[in-house]
């Protein structure tokens, strides 16, 4: 049987999960915002931006959102799979939450509550002893 905590686990786990997905969606609409911004400032008067330079900023920007995306894929993934796990009691899927826990205490307001939300949840005695199994 599981137990009524659970959801205190599971729930934020699928906010986050829906919340991720949006950020990756999001992510191929920056790189024309970005083009933009660059392009102006490097047509500002004294802005020292040369050709070179542009190039090398624009790559460097480019290398930093497939990184991104990556990083992004990932971390969707394992929210994912985290979620299924908790859904089906599995030992592992404990320490995976609480790392997805710590590390949305980062993302203030929305992750931080989202944490501290899987962080009650994972140290409810019960949720303990059916992830356990």
């Amino acid at each position: 049987m599981k137990p009524q905590k659970l959801s205190w686990i599971t729930v934020p786990l699928l906010i986050s999960l829906v919340l991720q997905i949006l950020g990756l969606l999001v992510l191929p609409f920056l790189i024309p915002l970005i083009d933009v911004a660059l392009t102006s400032v490097a047509n500002a008067p004294n802005s020292g931006l040369g050709p070179q330079e542009l190039r090398l900023v624009r790559s460097l920007t480019g290398t930093t959102l497939w990184a991104l995306l990556l990083l992004g894929v990932f971390w969707a993934a394992l929210i994912y799979f985290t979620y299924g796990a908790v859904h089906d009691g599995r030992s592992w899927s404990r320490s995976a939450a609480l790392v997805i826990a710590v590390t949305g205490l980062i993302n203030f307001p929305v992750g931080t509550v989202l944490g501290v939300l899987i962080l009650m949840g994972s140290f409810d005695p019960e949720v303990q002893g059916y992830l356990s199994r």
